[in-house]
């Protein structure tokens, strides 16, 4: 990521197909912080996050959470 890529007043959102752990996106959120830029949250096809993950990351918005997905 190019710090030039984000101005102070931009706002940013994460979006992934599939967050089982959270370490990508805790990675992508300080890159995107240390580059002056506001994270605007995280939006997800499938919600696997552990709470204290998905509290760090917050606001979390998902289509379905893990949970929910029949076992295969």
């Amino acid at each position: 990521m190019q710090r030039s890529a984000f101005d102070p007043d931009d706002q940013v959102l994460l979006v992934d197909d599939w967050a089982e752990t959270g370490s990508q996106a805790t990675t992508a959120k300080g890159l995107i912080e240390d580059c002056g830029a506001a994270y605007a949250g995280l939006s997800l096809l499938v919600d696997e996050l552990p709470e204290d993950k998905r509290t760090a990351l917050a606001p979390v918005h998902a289509v379905v959470s893990g949970e929910e997905l029949p076992d295969s």
